[in-house]
């Protein structure tokens, strides 16, 4: 009879996530026609990173966004951007959403990759 094994493999962890709003909602009382045409959108982008390598050769990276395959045991991306016209608004509200996902495991069969992008319009 043949039993899954369990083998640990010693790792580094390396993860960045940022995200940036920008709203223009303020300029709506501003004179300029340009300002008051801005202030009908809003972008939100959020970015998140996550590594894990094997420690090997006692070299540890500490940027995450260095990605070599030599000790590379993981890997997820992630980048969604979101653009509003009129957000909360009863008419023409509008969205946008853009969506990148990678990713890669390693297994004990191989590796396994995803690829996502994504394009959606909601009125």
């Amino acid at each position: 009879m043949l039993l899954p094994n369990q083998r640990f493999i010693k790792t580094y962890q390396n993860k960045f996530s940022q995200s940036l709003n920008i709203n223009f909602k303020s300029w709506s009382k501003d004179e300029s026609k340009f300002k008051k045409l801005l202030s009908h959108f809003q972008n939100q982008t959020q970015y998140l990173i996550q590594k894990q390598s094997a420690q090997g050769n006692n070299k540890f990276d500490l940027n995450p966004f260095k990605v070599s395959s030599e000790n590379l045991l993981g890997l997820t991306m992630n980048l969604r951007n979101s653009l509003f016209f009129n957000r909360g608004k009863e008419y023409y509200s509008t969205t946008y959403n853009f969506t990148n996902n990678r990713s890669k495991n390693s297994l004990s069969f191989g590796n396994i990759e995803n690829d996502i992008l994504s394009h959606q319009l909601t009125i």
